[in-house]
């Protein structure tokens, strides 16, 4: 039984031509946090918790309405709860040949994928060399479906809106495809409503979703009994009229399955972003208040 979508989007604005996706050359700084807990038969009690922390800064080297290209500046990560201990990696540190993270992260570094939007399908996808790495997972927000379209939607939510003298703008129509566990989707994708507020100001992206799959047939999970998927989120973001400005998004994922007729397994991922202008630029953008503080002696 799949659960209706809903995105509600209030979006303020002067009147005239959609806000930019972003600027070429735009460099944002993102911070993933996530959570994974495996509970024992009781389903309350967790057996096993598995954290992990990245940032990563990403520079957008080429847009349009449909298409980002995004580069990996920078990647830095923590894993305090694997097997072997904590785990660390950070590129702007020397290569340590000791480290396991080392040489799957590294090679990311520098590397480009592309986000496209279709709008004919309404999906926005991540493809690219580094996408096909095992190691993308560590950016799993920015890579893998569908949190490509939680994390990339305030990029293309202003784009294509078409002005028709004494009609509404015709707004972009989106869809989101729901969450499996070990990147299995099934079903259709789910569709994104959103409505445009013209107000003057900042336009503010507020997002909520809740969708759930039953009965899975097709992939990793379609093997167990009373197999069920839920994945629910929400975020916000806040654009000016160079683009996106700053986000944040929190999502859960929890599974459920029998993986025996007296092993009920849970599993529960728990993952939240946040994203803002690298800060040089965000500091660059507000010229005109730091030469008045400095004219009234602050």
């Amino acid at each position: 039984m799949r659960t209706t979508l809903l995105i509600a989007l209030a979006l303020f604005c002067i009147a005239g031509p959609a806000a930019k996706l972003a600027s070429a050359q735009s460099e944002y700084d993102w911070a993933f946090r996530t959570r994974e807990q495996n509970f024992g038969a009781d389903q309350n009690t967790a057996k096993t918790t598995k954290r992990a922390t990245t940032d990563v800064r990403t520079r957008i080297e080429r847009v349009d309405a449909n298409t980002l290209e995004v580069t990996i500046v920078s990647l830095k990560m923590s894993m305090p709860d694997t097997p072997m201990g904590a785990m660390e990696f950070d590129s702007a540190a020397e290569p340590d040949p000791k480290s396991m993270l080392e040489p799957a992260l590294r090679p990311m570094v520098g590397e480009r994928f592309t986000v496209t939007y279709d709008p004919e399908s309404g999906l926005i996808k991540a493809s690219g060399a580094v996408i096909e790495l095992s190691a993308a997972k560590a950016i799993a927000p920015m890579t893998i479906d569908p949190w490509t379209a939680t994390t990339y939607m305030p990029f293309f939510v202003g784009q294509g809106e078409e002005q028709v003298e004494g009609q509404s703008d015709k707004q972009r129509a989106f869809m989101v495809l729901p969450m499996a566990v070990a990147r299995v989707s099934d079903g259709e994708p789910s569709p994104v409503t959103y409505t445009v507020e013209g107000v003057e100001g900042v336009r503010v992206l507020e997002l909520k979703h809740d969708d759930a799959v039953k009965g899975i047939t097709e992939g990793a999970l379609s093997r167990f009994e009373n197999s069920v998927v839920m994945f629910s989120g929400d975020g916000r973001a806040e654009l000016d009229a160079e683009g996106v400005r700053s986000y944040a998004y929190s999502g859960t994922t929890e599974v459920r399955f029998d993986f025996k007729p007296d092993q009920p397994v849970r599993v529960l991922m728990k993952a939240s972003f946040t994203m803002a202008l690298a800060a040089q630029e965000a500091n660059a953008a507000e010229p005109a208040e730091a030469e008045s503080e400095e004219a009234s002696g602050k």
